[in-house]
């Protein structure tokens, strides 16, 4: 492949690499008992999930390429360019709303913990303003 396709070899060497790199990131996550109740570990692993599946599907995409012959290569070409976009537009879209939904949680937990704190608050104003009244400090 290098010596016949020396574009595509270094295209598939990076996608391949970056593919593996990340595969073996996700079971050091795995294994290493990260707290995956939190929402952010959750989103950096399904982050890193798609880098590993989009980069095996895109060097599956050269490999088939390479192999494929020269009279058949046009129609593979169109074929696999939709499948890419396709795919990237998937896991854009997945990302996107995985973002959304960790920002959203993000913005309501801190604004339950706000509303909490001032129900505390109001309820010590009230204990304090009952004492008062009552004349018991």
């Amino acid at each position: 492949m290098a010596h016949n396709h020396p574009n595509l070899y270094r295209y598939f060497l990076h996608s391949n690499t970056t593919g593996f790199v990340a595969s073996l990131s996700t079971i050091l996550l795995l294994i290493s008992e990260f707290p995956f109740t939190k929402r952010c570990y959750v989103w950096l692993l399904l982050g890193i999930m798609c880098l590993t599946i989009t980069s095996m599907a895109l060097t599956y995409a050269y490999c088939i390429s390479v192999i494929t012959p020269k009279q058949y290569r046009e129609a593979l070409s169109h074929t696999i360019l939709v499948g890419v976009l396709v795919w990237c537009s998937v896991i854009a879209i997945l990302v996107l709303v995985h973002t959304i939904r960790l920002i959203a949680n993000n913005v309501g937990e801190k604004k339950g913990r706000c509303q909490a704190l001032k129900r505390l608050h109001a309820m010590e104003r009230l204990h304090t303003l009952g004492r008062a009244i009552t004349g018991r400090e």
